[in-house]
């Protein structure tokens, strides 16, 4: 286990004993794939290299695709090259890590996106605010993603279609924060982090010398 990802694991035993979540940095989409995982499999660091092993796989299949779509099979080949030759991307997809899950999710959403700027319909859409929604779920960070939002003003010609495909994604990202409130409500924790803007603070402004994970459990322990 890495470090945030042993808390995580902490996280995803209260999901399951039905107990209130700390909601502190970011949101629990990690911990309940994990519990969800760990019912399956019954051991929890089987679930967490699982977690960081498939999404390892996914992320160099929707890497491929990604790039091939945007540039052709030669970038699609270099950039699947120099991501599987990373050593940092090798060292996190060996180890039980929330985040590979969160960057497969992340190239999930932007290779759907690609997709649905090359379709006339609607519903590529939807799936794509879906995946954008989850991603959120998973790491505070992936509230960027709703400025993919207005991705079909680049592609639509029409205003109606424009507004109606903006909408479709952001209506479909509300649907998993949608399930995270009301599962929150249930089990009476935070809906949205308490300590975002403190994690924030010690990663740009805290001390150079210790790394940013040991200073979110500093924060936690204080």
């Amino acid at each position: 286990w890495d470090a945030i990802s042993k808390g995580m694991k902490t996280q995803a035993e209260r999901f399951l004993a039905g107990g209130p979540l700390l909601v502190d940095i970011h949101l629990p989409g990690y911990a309940i794939a994990l519990a969800g995982v760990n019912v399956l499999v019954g051991d929890w660091l089987a679930s967490g290299l699982l977690l960081s092993w498939l999404p390892s796989v996914v992320m160099l299949l929707c890497c491929w695709r990604l790039f091939v779509a945007i540039g052709g099979a030669w970038a699609g080949l270099g950039a699947v090259g120099l991501l599987a030759t990373s050593t940092v991307f090798l060292a996190f997809s060996a180890q039980a890590s929330s985040d590979m899950l969160f960057f497969a999710a992340l190239f999930g959403t932007l290779l759907a996106v690609v997709a649905a700027m090359a379709s006339p319909h609607w519903a590529p859409w939807a799936l794509a605010g879906l995946l954008a929604g989850l991603t959120f779920l998973l790491r505070t960070n992936g509230i960027v993603l709703l400025v993919l939002a207005l991705a079909p003003w680049l592609v639509r010609s029409s205003i109606g279609g424009r507004i109606r495909d903006g909408l479709v994604f952001l209506a479909s990202a509300l649907v998993p924060i949608v399930a995270w409130a009301i599962i929150a409500q249930s089990t009476q924790s935070p809906v949205f982090p308490t300590e975002t803007h403190s994690n924030l603070a010690l990663t740009y402004f805290g001390d150079r010398g210790t790394a940013p994970h040991d200073q979110r459990l500093r924060l936690g322990e204080e």
